[in-house]
């Protein structure tokens, strides 16, 4: 069984549509779903963003279960200007912080974490394709290829442009998210393969919109809450907007992806 865990809503949606759900449960906050997916036996886990969702999932998990690998897929920010929306991190080292840095508090990283070679390798040879275009007629067809690159995990979002510079400047790492390292650690001491696959949603030269209160663990929107702040911010829903495009497109990659990897995950 080849477990894939996420934090959000968004990063598992597309996948979930293409699984076939033999049942599922929830463990405190989390979702877990057991089926099949490119005809290799599947456990989807929705965490939760964040370090202690995501221990808490995955320990309920290697409680129950005994996976063949790990997978933790999701959103990422970009640390490398090269990266667009919806291009694809196979992260082969991970790297975390416990604290969020800043130019007068450096924050030293807490260790290393190696992927699993083999699933890097087998993760880099998968051929994505991708569709872009609003119509039929001006869509175009393109094969996305993984890139390599390390992940950097941190206690919080790294929202701003300015805060992904700077971590691009003093860390190692293609991309930033908050939950991989944990989950890699956990794995390792499991003794369960393990690798982590990061769709870009946000790209270095740009800033995600303010979501703090806007938006629950899982990602979801709370529309009360959302319809009031954009009453006096208009702003923000233009950059939620561009975010939903990226989204889109980060979803379609990891979805994409996640197939082809199951699929031909024996071979």
């Amino acid at each position: 069984m080849i477990t894939a865990v996420a934090a959000l809503e968004g990063e598992l949606a597309g996948i979930r549509r293409h699984m076939k759900i033999a049942g599922s449960f929830n463990v405190g906050e989390a979702l877990i779903e057991e089926g099949w997916l490119g005809g290799q036996e599947c456990l989807l886990v929705q965490s939760g963003m964040g370090r202690q969702r995501a221990e808490r999932a995955l320990q309920c998990v290697l409680q129950r279960y005994q996976p063949a690998a790990i997978l933790s897929l999701g959103f990422c920010g970009a640390l490398a200007a090269r990266l667009r929306a919806g291009d694809l991190v196979v992260c082969s080292q991970l790297l975390a912080l416990l604290t969020m840095p800043s130019p007068l508090r450096p924050a030293p990283s807490v260790g290393l974490l190696n992927c699993d070679d083999p699933l890097v390798q087998r993760a880099l040879r998968v051929e994505i394709p991708q569709t872009w275009g609003l119509t039929r007629q001006l869509r175009l067809r393109r094969r996305v290829q993984p890139v390599g690159g390390g992940c950097l995990t941190v206690p919080s979002a790294a929202s701003h442009r300015q805060v992904k510079e700077w971590l691009s400047w003093n860390f190692t790492g293609a991309v930033v998210d908050m939950e991989s390292f944990w989950l890699g650690t956990l794995a390792r001491e499991a003794g369960v393969p393990f690798l982590a696959v990061r769709s870009v949603s946000d790209p270095l030269a740009e800033s995600l919109p303010p979501l703090d209160g806007l938006v629950d663990a899982f990602g979801r929107a709370k529309m009360k809450a959302m319809s009031q702040y954009l009453v006096g911010h208009p702003i923000t829903a233009v950059q939620l907007a561009r975010l939903g495009l990226h989204a889109r497109r980060a979803q379609k990659s990891l979805t994409n992806f996640t197939l082809s990897f199951f699929k031909d995950f024996d071979r």
